[in-house]
């Protein structure tokens, strides 16, 4: 459970982070500029939840065609998406912009909290296993 957690601690604290600004921007600008944000947060979300699930399976030598296929279909998918968003909707695109930034962020302070280097974890996973 706790290896999970660890995993996944970036994704966390995106949320956390999204969470957070679009209070901000609710109390500050307004409803519809915490929205737009939220909607720019979650597609910075998708994209770090799908590169952690990507990077799972290339290190645990998982099958590669359903990895390199999720990463074509993640991108168009997510294309799509700000194409509906920005084009259809009519949103703020600096508010959408924020909230896509905010993987930056959750990137940093992942790497300021985490104990070890990916190469690190992975091979003390090798040494782990050989035993």
């Amino acid at each position: 459970m706790m290896k999970t957690i660890k995993d996944w601690l970036a994704v966390f604290i995106l949320m956390g982070l999204i969470l957070m600004a679009s209070g901000a921007a609710w109390v500050l600008a307004g409803p519809r500029e915490a929205m737009t944000l939220c909607a720019g947060g979650g597609i910075s979300l998708l994209t770090l939840a799908g590169v952690v699930w990507m990077t799972k399976r290339v290190i645990d030598k998982k099958p590669i065609a359903l990895t390199a296929s999720s990463i074509v279909i993640k991108y168009a998918l997510l294309g799509g998406i700000l194409y509906v968003l920005t084009q259809r909707l009519e949103l703020d695109v600096l508010w959408l912009g924020l909230g896509v930034s905010l993987i930056l962020p959750s990137l940093i302070i992942f790497g300021f909290t985490s104990e070890k280097g990916l190469s690190e974890a992975y091979s003390d996973e090798v040494d782990d296993e050989d035993e």
